[in-house]
C-alpha cells in the first residue's frame, strides 16, 4: 500500500514538473518575436571598367583626406522576394579595445530548414573604397572618426562585398565573451598547442596549455584572441574561433545546457551591443535548440593575400566568393551576381572592380628600387626627401597602421634626387 502511495506521489510530481515545463515552453513561444528582414531590394551596381594597367613611371599622388565611409554611391535598388523563414545577421567582434572590428561572421538562419551557415571576412579584406587604408576592418572605425555610429557603414559595406545588408547585427566585446561563456559553464575543448603571448599595450596576457580541458570565459577568451603562433596568421586565428564556436553550438544543444537559456537571453540582452530585443535573442536562440550540430556550418571567405599600395590586404575571389554566398548566404529567391556586388578582385597581373575600381593609381605597381639605391648613403642625396615606401616583405610582421592593427609591411627608405 505504501510503495502504491510513492509511486502515486511520484507520478503526481512528474506530471506537474512536465506542465510547469509545457508551460514556460508555452510562454516563451508567446514572448519570443523573429527579427525583421530589413532589405527587400537587390542592387545592380554600374557596368565594371577595365582592369588597372601599370603606368610605366611614377607614383600616385598623395592620398586626399579620409572621406566619409558612409557617403559611398549605392547602385540601383530593384525589388527582390525573399525566402520564408530566412534571416541574416552581422557579428562583429571587437577584441582590442579599440573600434578595430578585427571579427567579423556574416551568417544565415534558415528557421525552415532548421540549418545556420556562417562564413568569417578576414579583417585584412580590401575594400573597394576612395580612403586610403581600405580594409573591411577599418570601416567601423572610420566612420566612427567622421561623426557616424559605425555599425551602418559597415553594414553598408558588407552588403556592397555580399549583395545584400544583413537585418540584425551584435558587436560582441570581450567581457560579453567571457560572460556568456561562463553563464553555461565553460566549454570543453581541445586546445592544439601551447599558446603564450603578452602585449602590455593592449593588458593582454595569453597562457594557454595544450590538450583537452574545460575553458572558462577568460581562457576562452585568450584562445579566441591568439593568433601569433599560426604560420597563416589571421586565418589561422580565424579557424580556431570556428572550431571554438562550433564546439560551443555543439555543447549548448546538449540537454543539460538547456535551463542556462533564459540566463543567458538576458545576459546577452542587458550587455550585448545589438539591435536585437530580448524576444528576437529568444526567438533566434530557440532556433538553435531545433537544429543538430551538423547543421551548423563554419566557413571562410576565399581570399588571397595582396600587398597594394604598401599596405598588406587579403583579396577575395570572385567566383568562389560569389558561390559561397549563393549557397550559404542568400536570402533572396534570386542568384547573386557580380553585378549585384562592389569588390575588387584580381584580374590577370592586376585588380578590377566589379562596379568600376575608385582612385584606379591605387592599384597600379609601385617603382622597385634597385639594390644600389638602397646601399647609396643618405649623404649622396643632393638635399632630395627622403620618402618611405613600402613593399612585399613576405613573412616579415607587418608595421600597424591607424584602424588595421597590423595594416601595412616593413618600410624601405627610398632617396629621390
Amino acid at each position: 500500500m505504501k510503495k502504491n502511495t510513492a509511486r502515486h506521489a511520484s507520478l503526481t510530481l512528474l506530471c506537474a514538473a512536465m506542465l510547469l515545463l509545457l508551460a514556460l515552453v508555452c510562454a516563451y513561444r508567446i514572448w519570443e518575436r523573429a527579427p525583421e528582414t530589413s532589405q527587400t531590394v537587390l542592387r545592380v551596381y554600374p557596368s565594371p571598367a577595365a582592369t588597372a594597367a601599370p603606368r610605366p613611371m611614377g607614383e600616385r599622388e598623395e592620398p586626399e583626406p579620409e572621406p566619409d565611409p558612409d557617403a559611398l554611391p549605392e547602385g540601383e535598388a530593384i525589388p527582390s522576394a525573399r525566402q520564408d523563414g530566412v534571416y541574416t545577421i552581422l557579428l562583429v567582434g571587437n577584441d582590442d579595445g579599440n573600434y578595430n572590428t578585427d571579427t567579423l561572421i556574416l551568417g544565415r538562419i534558415d528557421t525552415v530548414q532548421h540549418r545556420m551557415d556562417f562564413v568569417s571576412i578576414p579583417r585584412d579584406t580590401i575594400v573597394n573604397s576612395p580612403w586610403e587604408v581600405r580594409k573591411i576592418n577599418a570601416v567601423y572605425w572610420g566612420s566612427r572618426l567622421n561623426g557616424g555610429d559605425g555599425i551602418s557603414a559597415l553594414k553598408r559595406q558588407i552588403g556592397r562585398l555580399c549583395g545584400f545588408e544583413p537585418d540584425c547585427w551584435a558587436v560582441v566585446d570581450l567581457d560579453v565573451l567571457v560572460a556568456a561563456v561562463d553563464c553555461i559553464g565553460g566549454v570543453y575543448f581541445d586546445v592544439p598547442m601551447a599558446m603564450d603571448y603578452e602585449d602590455p599595450s593592449q593588458d593582454l596576457k595569453i597562457h594557454l596549455q595544450p590538450g583537452y580541458q574545460l575553458l572558462d570565459g577568460e581562457q576562452a577568451m585568450e584562445l579566441c584572441r591568439f593568433r601569433s603562433g599560426y604560420i597563416t596568421g589571421d586565418l589561422g586565428r580565424i579557424e580556431m574561433q570556428q572550431e571554438f564556436l562550433r564546439a560551443c553550438a555543439g555543447q549548448f544543444l546538449s540537454l543539460g545546457s538547456i535551463p542556462h537559456a533564459p540566463e543567458l537571453v538576458n545576459l546577452l540582452a542587458e550587455r550585448l551591443e545589438t539591435d536585437l530585443s530580448g524576444a528576437n535573442l529568444a526567438f533566434l536562440l530557440r532556433q538553435l535548440f531545433l537544429c543538430r550540430a551538423e547543421d551548423i556550418h563554419f566557413y571562410t571567405a576565399p581570399c588571397s593575400p595582396a600587398t597594394i599600395s604598401g599596405y598588406s590586404y587579403a583579396v577575395l575571389e570572385l567566383e568562389p566568393w560569389l558561390r559561397l554566398v549563393n549557397e550559404s548566404l542568400n536570402p533572396f529567391d534570386t542568384p547573386i551576381g557580380s553585378q549585384n556586388v562592389d569588390l575588387v578582385y584580381r584580374s590577370g597581373d592586376g585588380f578590377a572592380g566589379t562596379a568600376g575600381l575608385q582612385d584606379p593609381d591605387y592599384y597600379r605597381p609601385r617603382p622597385t628600387p634597385a639594390p644600389a639605391e638602397l646601399d647609396a648613403p643618405p649623404a649622396e642625396t643632393g638635399g632630395g626627401e627622403a620618402e618611405i615606401i613600402t613593399g612585399d616583405a613576405g613573412t616579415a610582421d607587418p608595421v600597424d597602421e591607424p584602424g588595421t592593427d597590423d595594416g601595412g609591411v616593413p618600410a624601405i627608405i627610398v632617396i629621390e634626387p
